[in-house]
């Protein structure tokens, strides 16, 4: 616990941080014993990153100045990481690649747990907020190409980032720093990287843009090559290390989704599993205290057999509450062996996010249990303030031709759903929700990815016949959606 000092910011060791767990409050003070300045004090303001019980990354003043300080609390393996983040920062030094000052180094007063402190340059974004906020493709690959010149000169200096996230790289204005030093491999120091292992840490980083993106990455690419001295590269050398790592990106997310991790507060015992997404959990405790007994005070969407759905007010905030019901004595004895429908929406949903097809955010899943059996689920999402495509297109707030741009947000979707092997599965119009300028896609527990493009096919024609089903009695739409469908060539060769 920390210690209340002068009455004003409390004083933590270094111990207390280490077992405090993610209940970390700031701001709060650290005493140092730094190797070059003596003892003196850190003032930590936010919390950057934390991994409970091995390291915490704090803003904070040291002296007077904005620092950024890393401290590595892990007793076993602490020591290990501020090494490798102390000799990553010499070696890019070395090479020429900019890289925030270090300040100080040395360990936490109180205990043995190294720690660094950077200059915080305060006027600094890192890239993934800088790529998110850049609306023209000729600025994308402005920006972009300045990352991969900075990925070329590390790999000719025989270094790579073995984690090349986007946030890995700050932008300040004209200059492109490098940051997170500990994951720099320094092995082939002074040795330009060889092709292979160069195309393997491209296909890495570039693995974290969206396949919309792939153009303006071959652009960057050919950059990269032409720095290199490289001549004859295949451009589908590189984008299959894209896509094996994207798989694997996506994959390794899945799983995380399912249990306790930074995002995520997982919960299982004999009769329940329970998984939130962390910015939720204080908020809807009571729904998870009484799941049914909210359900029957919320305001009812749908009451059927196989499913219930409400609306539901907690913390201030509007949730979509379903609950998958079981239907009979053969129906639960079905269910109890197979994921539930509740577990395949809350998969699907997180994949369509991290793909950036707009679907309502998944906030929770339940799932009551005997021991390894499944029975009642529970699948919360986020409000979306919106309305169904059934509703909207039999009204009179859509008319044609004039709101015909609508369309071309579901060409937009489809297309997306093509691109990535995508079937629905139901694609009902009231499965469909308009917002303004958003199209969202709901009902997830029948989606998949096919990973046979045979099969896609198949099913990807079923959907777009289902689809146009919703359009009977509305000719003049239909025609409109046939038409544009039809003219998106990607779509047009899977019909």
């Amino acid at each position: 616990m920390p210690i209340e000092t002068n009455g004003k910011i409390p004083f933590m060791t270094d111990r207390a941080l280490r077992f405090s767990g993610r209940d970390i409050d700031v701001p709060f003070r650290i005493g140092l014993n730094c190797s070059d300045v003596g003892r003196s004090e850190v003032i930590c303001t936010e919390i950057l990153r934390l991994l409970p019980g091995k390291r915490l990354v704090c803003a904070g003043k040291w002296e007077g100045r904005h620092i950024v300080v890393k401290i590595f609390l892990d007793s076993v393996r602490g020591k290990y990481h501020f090494y490798r983040e102390r000799r990553g920062y010499v070696a890019l030094s070395e090479a020429g690649i900019k890289v925030p000052p270090v300040l100080f180094s040395g360990t936490v007063f109180s205990g043995k747990s190294p720690a660094i402190g950077f200059l915080r340059l305060t006027d600094a974004h890192d890239f993934s907020e800088v790529w998110k906020d850049t609306k023209d493709d000729n600025q994308r690959v402005r920006i972009l190409c300045r990352i991969v010149l900075l990925i070329a000169d590390q790999h000719e200096a025989g270094l790579k980032q073995d984690d090349p996230h986007l946030a890995n790289f700050l932008v300040d204005n004209d200059e492109i720093y490098s940051i997170d030093n500990d994951t720099v491999d320094t092995g082939h120091k002074g040795v330009p990287l060889s092709r292979h292992a160069s195309i393997k840490n491209l296909g890495l980083f570039f693995a974290q843009f969206d396949p919309e993106f792939d153009p303006i990455i071959k652009i960057a690419f050919g950059l990269y090559a032409k720095i290199r001295l490289w001549s004859e590269v295949s451009r589908s050398l590189l984008m299959k290390e894209v896509s094996r790592y994207r798989k694997k990106r996506l994959d390794a997310y899945l799983k995380k989704i399912f249990r306790m991790c930074t995002a995520f507060e997982c919960k299982k015992n004999f009769t329940r599993y329970q998984v939130c997404s962390r910015q939720y959990c204080e908020s809807m405790q009571g729904f998870f205290d009484d799941p049914d007994g909210k359900i029957d005070k919320g305001r009812f969407l749908k009451r059927g057999n196989s499913s219930t759905v409400v609306l539901l007010e907690e913390g201030g905030k509007t949730f979509v509450v379903k609950r998958y019901n079981i239907k009979g004595l053969w129906h639960g004895v079905k269910r109890a062996f197979t994921p539930s429908r509740a577990r395949r929406s809350w998969k699907n949903a997180h994949m369509l996010m991290s793909m950036n097809i707009s679907t309502p955010s998944p906030v929770a899943l339940i799932e009551k249990r005997f021991g390894p059996f499944r029975s009642t689920a529970y699948l919360v999402t986020e409000f979306v303030d919106g309305m169904d495509a059934h509703n909207l297109f039999h009204s009179n707030m859509v008319r044609y031709p004039d709101d015909s741009c609508i369309v071309d947000r579901f060409s937009h979707l489809f297309r997306s759903f093509a691109d990535k092997g995508i079937v629905h599965g139901d694609l009902k119009a009231i499965n469909f929700i308009v917002r303004r300028d958003s199209l969202f896609i709901t009902d997830l527990d029948s989606m998949k990815v096919c990973r046979s493009r045979w099969f896609f096919h198949r099913a990807f024609k079923r959907d777009i016949r289902r689809f146009m089903k919703n359009w009977a009695g509305l000719d003049k739409w239909k025609k409109l959606f046939e038409k544009r469908l039809m003219s998106d060539n990607i779509i047009r060769s899977f019909l």
